[in-house]
């Protein structure tokens, strides 16, 4: 058995073990632009996400503040929409709408482990904030 094996039985194992903490969230994924420069997104998705509310504030070198409002981890697959010049499973345009009902643009999301045989991410950790200024 491979280690990358392994990890993924792990995440699959932690994914069925945490499944009546994680709380389900809505991912509006971008698919592009009209052309008069409306943002466009396709219909929601339900993910299944472990969220970690994080309240902090920083600033980015170009001088932007950011407000972080909290982490989702994604333990199962998420599956690409496949829009084209989209960044797939989870693109930094996407929206997500939390179990509250609150709207959150992704401030991070490029955090993932990825299976080096598929290139497809095994696990999906997601920042979510707002730029403030």
């Amino acid at each position: 058995m491979s280690l990358m094996s392994t990890v993924q039985k792990g995440i699959a194992r932690a994914s069925k073990l945490t499944a009546s903490f994680q709380g389900t969230v809505l991912m509006k994924p971008w698919i592009g632009e009209s052309g008069k420069g409306v943002i466009q997104y396709d219909t929601p998705v339900s993910i299944q996400a472990l969220f970690q509310p994080k309240v902090k504030q920083y600033s980015t070198p170009d001088g932007k503040i950011i407000q972080v409002v909290g982490i989702l981890t994604v333990l199962d697959p998420i599956t690409p929409n496949g829009a084209s010049k989209r960044q797939e499973p989870v693109d930094p345009r996407d929206l997500f709408v939390l179990p509250s009902g609150e709207f959150s643009p992704i401030v991070d999301a490029d955090q993932a482990l990825y299976n080096p045989e598929t290139e497809a991410p095994i696990l999906n950790m997601i920042t979510l904030g707002k730029i403030l200024s």
